[in-house]
């Protein structure tokens, strides 16, 4: 039986452990294999201060986050200090966020931290146009993955759509109801010039895959490794996860690890 402590999180041990409410294994060391990769990624330099505004932290971005569980760890380790001492080269400043299209799914992830979609089809493009890392955690279609990697990974939108994607995004929100989106607070950044301006989207640097061995060929992320553009890595062993799982990422050649 899972420990819990007093927030409701559970004590995470070095052995992988099913818990309430994930379809994942989690443990200490799944923790840290994933810090670690977010660290490695080159040129964050989201610490510095630039034109006296206090930078925003760097995005991970969770598609398809449940009960968030998985999210509100890997939030709570990467801002521990012990992960940043440990890390000389970590950003430090991470935030790690949810997407998910029940409201009533989410029980870890404050409501700043979560964000609502209209379905399972859909792409939360204003907050992954944000973003630095991308994650999929057990992923039902493996055809919004490959949108997510199309979209935010290999292109960039012109400074002029942000704004209209804004607009779009607020349009959606008020067909759906105020209630469903009460935590996608960060959709109207984009309103303020100044908040543009000087938080510029760097574009996602990172894409992590977790799921189940059985699943991987489905997700046709393979196809992708094909590109002279993208490395792709397989993680099938000594990440913290249980024998049947496994752990992808997918990178730029031109931001080597």
């Amino acid at each position: 039986m899972a420990r819990y402590n007093m927030t409701g999180l559970p004590l995470l041990t070095h052995e992988p452990m099913r818990h309430p409410g994930c379809c994942l294994s989690l443990s200490k060391p799944l923790l840290a294999t994933i810090g670690t990769l977010l660290d490695s990624i080159p040129h964050l330099d989201n610490n510095k201060s630039h034109d006296g505004h206090k930078p925003e932290p760097a995005l991970v971005l969770s598609i398809g986050s449940g009960t968030g569980l998985l999210e509100e760890l890997l939030h709570i380790y990467l801002n521990n200090d012990d992960h940043v001492s440990i890390n000389s080269n970590s950003a430090k400043n991470w935030r790690v966020e949810g997407v998910e299209v029940d409201p009533a799914v989410n029980i870890y992830l404050p409501e700043d931290r979560i964000n609502h979609v209209l379905g399972t089809w859909a792409v939360l493009e204003t907050r992954a146009h944000e973003a630095t890392v991308l994650m999929f955690v057990y992923p039902r279609d493996g055809a919004l993955v490959r949108r997510y990697i199309d979209t935010f990974m290999t292109s960039s939108r012109p400074p002029g759509d942000k704004h209209s994607e804004s607009k779009k995004c607020r349009e959606d929100k008020s067909e759906s109801g105020s209630a469903s989106n009460k935590g996608a607070t960060y959709e109207d950044h984009s309103e303020d010039g100044d908040e543009v301006r000087r938080n510029p989207r760097k574009g996602v640097r990172l894409v992590i895959w977790l799921g189940p061995k059985c699943d991987w060929d489905d997700t046709g992320l393979r196809s992708v490794h094909t590109s002279s553009e993208f490395e792709l890595l397989e993680m099938r062993h000594g990440v913290g996860l249980a024998e049947y799982e496994m752990l992808a990422i997918l990178k730029q050649k031109t931001t080597p690890m």
